[in-house]
């Protein structure tokens, strides 16, 4: 499972460059929307998922964002439809370095069922009012 940091503005950075702090590489990708020029978050964002999406097409992605309904979280919730994975993502939405440390940690063993199960998220709402 991929582990994606979304955010309006920098807080994506600025948690992956604290996990450099821990882990010397953390297999993380951190996206950030800035205004005015959103777009290029969005390109970004895109092209750190297709480019996992070429190496394996069935994997999976924990996308974390900093505030639901913020133009990053919009953002995300509409490329995952539009890629069709929805089954193979989900978008949680507040995020903090205590979070994403444990996170990071069980991203070789958690599932995004397991995630699923905790957030009370159910696959078939997952994003679709922003679809």
């Amino acid at each position: 499972m991929k582990i994606v940091l979304v955010s309006n503005g920098s807080l994506a950075q600025s948690l992956l460059d604290s996990m450099k702090n821990y882990f010397s590489e953390p297999e993380l990708t951190a996206v950030c929307f800035e205004s005015p020029d959103w777009q290029k978050g969005r390109d970004a964002l895109a092209w750190a998922i297709r480019k996992q999406l070429r190496k394996n097409p069935q994997e999976r992605f924990l996308v974390l964002c900093d505030v639901f309904g913020s133009t990053a979280f919009i953002e995300s919730a509409i490329l995952m439809e539009k890629l069709g994975l929805h089954d193979q993502s989900l978008l949680l939405c507040g995020m903090n370095l205590p979070m994403v440390f444990r996170l990071y940690g069980l991203r070789d063993t958690a599932t995004l069922e397991l995630c699923r199960s905790i957030y009370g998220d159910a696959p078939e709402q997952n994003l679709q009012m922003y679809a």
